[in-house]
């Protein structure tokens, strides 16, 4: 997928009923869908119309099957998404690695900003950050990631001495 495409959406799920009221969700995934496809996603799709509408979360625990998403925190919003599906990109829904990262700002805990991610390539054993540097592509692999905020586009490494020497 090209940066700045629209990915396909796969139904991973139902929001069942509010839960309480302050804008928690009873959610209930499908057979085939992991607990732990939702576990460290950043975001998802509420599906309206046919038509994917991101919300990112806030909170997912697999095991009561409740879910916070930013801005639905009352009674009525969190009403007005009660028997919509949940969706997500395909092929995360069985945790292949996020397309999401592309465009993302890449920052070494030590060493300051390394540069932005350009893709994100699947290896044998492991997933590689290409990430677009200043003195061209480096590729940090997926493991290394301490912290990865969307929202922000930013993401946080701690490269191993040396790392970039090689």
């Amino acid at each position: 997928m090209l940066p700045g495409a629209i990915p396909r959406l796969v139904k991973i799920g139902r929001i069942v009923r509010k839960h309480g009221f302050d804008g928690t969700l009873r959610v209930q995934l499908l057979p085939e869908s992991s607990p732990e496809s939702l576990k460290q996603k950043e975001f998802l799709f509420v599906s309206f119309d046919g038509k994917g509408v991101p919300f990112f979360v806030e909170y997912w625990d697999a095991d009561s099957g409740l879910l916070r998403l930013d801005h639905v925190n009352n009674e009525q919003a969190a009403r007005a998404l009660e028997d919509h599906d949940i969706l997500l990109p395909a092929g995360e829904e069985r945790g292949a690695p996020a397309l999401t990262l592309v465009g993302c700002a890449v920052y070494d805990e030590t060493l300051g900003f390394l540069g932005t991610i350009t893709r994100v390539e699947a290896y044998p054993g492991q997933t590689m950050l290409v990430v677009w540097a200043e003195h061209g592509e480096i590729l940090i692999p997926r493991g290394l990631v301490r912290t990865q905020n969307l929202r922000e586009q930013r993401v946080m490494v701690l490269l191993p001495d040396g790392f970039l020497d090689i």
